[in-house]
């Protein structure tokens, strides 16, 4: 009887560790699939965050709203638009680009 508990006792000690081997290879081939969920996790939080910024802000819509309805029915201004905003935002870089044939702004 007693033998009969020594090597149960035996068995039990290989299986624990067994098992705590099994979980440290586990823990190491489940690491890509932590760090793919960990960088959903904050994609999620950041959507989340948008949101809860655009309810609490909705003239940010409305305007977002506003640019595409621009967008859409006149194009062409809204590309010159865009042209020029380039141009007065490369104002101060300007006076690398004079005489040359490269512009960072289409024309």
């Amino acid at each position: 009887m007693k033998q009969d508990l020594i090597s149960l006792a035996i068995e039990r000690g290989r299986l624990l560790e067994r098992i705590s081997n099994q979980r440290q290879l586990l823990g190491q081939q489940l690491q890509p699939v932590g760090d793919a969920l960990e960088t959903a996790d904050r994609a999620i939080a950041t959507v989340r965050k948008a949101g809860t910024y655009l309810g609490q802000h909705p003239e940010v819509v409305a305007a977002g709203v506003a640019v595409l309805v621009v967008l859409a029915a006149r194009p062409r201004l809204a590309l010159e638009q865009a042209r020029l905003l380039c141009l007065a935002y490369l104002a101060p870089a300007a006076p690398k680009y004079v005489g040359t044939q490269s512009h960072p702004c289409p024309s």
